[in-house]
């Protein structure tokens, strides 16, 4: 998966849902293929979920600063 270390959360959502597809409809003959592509797709969710939890402390930081600077604006 290293070589998709510097694809966006859109396309490893793309990706994702391609591999689901592609699981779903039983495209895959060969076991030991659909195992690969069940771990493909374990990996690129373990990588939308750490997208989604940077961006969540991303946005508690930012509320965070707005809530801090909000209360030093009320006690000037």
């Amino acid at each position: 998966m290293s070589e998709e270390k510097d694809i966006s959360f859109e396309e490893t959502i793309k990706k994702l849902d391609s591999v689901i597809k592609i699981l779903e409809n039983s495209s895959v003959d060969d076991l030991e293929d659909m195992i690969m592509k069940y771990e493909e797709g374990t990996d690129l969710l373990q990588k939308c979920y750490k997208y989604l939890e940077d961006a969540e402390m991303r946005v508690e930081t930012i509320s965070q600063k707005l809530n801090r600077e909000k209360k030093e604006d009320n006690e000037s």
